[in-house]
């Protein structure tokens, strides 16, 4: 093959493999969303008949993972920022396997699972909930740097600006 048809291919193949990133990371917003949708609905009921609660401190409760979600993102995107440096290749990466890791376990102690503790303690479910929201922040704020690096990978001649449109339309 000729040098323009080596160079064709390998755009092309570059594109495809970079545009599954951008579709994988994409996915991986979407778990890490509709996780917080599949359980709000179904623990507030939990929490007011097997706690005792009512909607002012089921609305607390629910609030502990937020609150710590925003504490944690400010920390977090600015650990994201510093992993971007070329000596640590798959920084973000790390970051947002480790938050699914953390997401996960929290799922397992919100509610709780029962073969975890067979007695729902409130206490349990609210450390589960702030671990809930750093590990959503560790997962979901690290796509956004990762998503921009693969988006410019695929069209190097957009600005930073229309890359940061188009990531901003597909989150």
């Amino acid at each position: 093959p000729s040098e323009v048809e080596y160079a064709s291919f390998h755009d092309s193949v570059m594109f495809v493999s970079n545009a599954g990133v951008v579709l994988i990371l994409s996915l991986t917003v979407v778990i890490v969303i509709s996780g917080f949708g599949f359980f709000t609905p179904i623990l507030s009921p939990f929490l007011r008949h097997k706690l005792h609660l009512d909607g002012i401190e089921i609305g607390l409760v629910f609030s502990c993972c937020y609150g710590i979600h925003v504490i944690f993102s400010l920390l977090i995107n600015r650990l994201t920022d510093r992993l971007e440096k070329p000596s640590c290749v798959n920084g973000p990466r790390l970051l947002l396997v480790c938050g699914l890791f953390v997401t996960g376990v929290a799922y397992f102690f919100i509610g709780p699972a029962p073969f975890i503790l067979s007695n729902p303690r409130l206490c349990v479910t609210i450390v589960a909930f702030g671990v809930l929201g750093a590990g959503t922040a560790l997962a979901y704020d690290p796509v956004y740097s990762d998503m921009l690096k693969a988006s410019r990978a695929m069209d190097p001649v957009r600005s930073t600006d229309q890359i940061s449109t188009i990531i901003s339309g597909v989150i």
